[in-house]
């Protein structure tokens, strides 16, 4: 009754609110039928990762090259954004935002670069022991072993090797994952998210077609789906980034204590 009484008052904005709709909605669909968009989708999403599935799909369809978005206009070249504002309670009026979208690379942060930090960061509460071997079996560089409740990680392996594998086996066992089509490409959806948010290797990975599992007919119920892929990548990104702001609150500490 509310949201009725509210269009009869502002139709323009029930318009806008039905056009952005409309435009999720065939988004939705549009990357299900177009394996690179979909892939372009997921860029988007690692980037965007606080931002609802709702709004990346915004994003991909108004400005599908967006590195970063700010509240004003930075250049002659940054282009309008529409999105929707969240809820802040459950019969609140709709409400719409307006970003400024650019395509220069946004400054990543500063402890992504070292290794041996975003090694920490990917091992953040890592909810079992962690084992250090000379060899595991199929030639894979890390493997998590269910029954024994044991990560293990090879020696000596690369770490852009060591990051893809870490990304790929701690997904696996935060989903559940089951060796089918449909839990191996969500896994690679998700892994693929991570090391593409922390700028690293991803070009082992190829996506050749979505599984007919994952194919839904209903926007909403594919949103779902992209849904899960966004919490699969938020709930890692977390532990990493526990990890460096309590790195940075003891570096500031320590600068604290240095101007003394």
């Amino acid at each position: 009754m509310l949201d009725k009484a509210i269009e009869e008052i502002n139709p323009a904005e029930n318009i806008r609110k039905k056009n952005l709709y409309k435009l999720m909605n065939e988004e939705a669909i549009n990357i299900l039928n177009d394996i690179n968009l979909f892939k372009k989708y997921l860029d988007i999403q690692s980037t965007f990762d606080k931002y609802s599935v709702g709004n990346v799909l915004l994003i991909l369809s108004q400005a599908p090259n967006t590195k970063q978005l700010n509240k004003t206009k930075q250049s002659l070249r940054d282009t309008e954004v529409l999105l929707i504002q969240p809820k802040k309670e459950k019969n609140s009026n709709f409400n719409n935002y307006k970003l400024y979208s650019s395509e220069r690379k946004i400054k990543l942060n500063k402890y992504y670069g070292d290794n041996k930090l975003l090694l920490k960061g990917f091992l953040n509460l890592c909810p079992v022991d962690i084992k250090v071997v000379e060899k595991i079996d199929n030639e894979l560089n890390v493997y998590w072993n269910n029954d024994m409740k044991l990560l293990y990680i090879k020696k000596g392996c690369e770490y852009k090797d060591l990051f893809e594998g870490l990304a790929r086996e701690l997904t696996k066992e935060e989903l559940g994952a089951d060796n089918t089509e449909l839990s191996n490409f969500k896994v690679n959806c998700i892994s693929y998210m991570i090391l593409k948010k922390y700028n690293l290797d991803v070009s082992h990975y190829s996506f050749d077609k979505i599984p007919k599992d994952f194919l839904k007919e209903n926007p909403k119920d594919i949103r779902s789906e992209l849904n899960e892929l966004k919490e699969g990548l938020m709930i890692f990104s977390n532990r990493v980034n526990s990890f460096f702001n309590d790195l940075y609150k003891v570096e500031m500490r320590k600068e604290k204590y240095k101007g003394r």
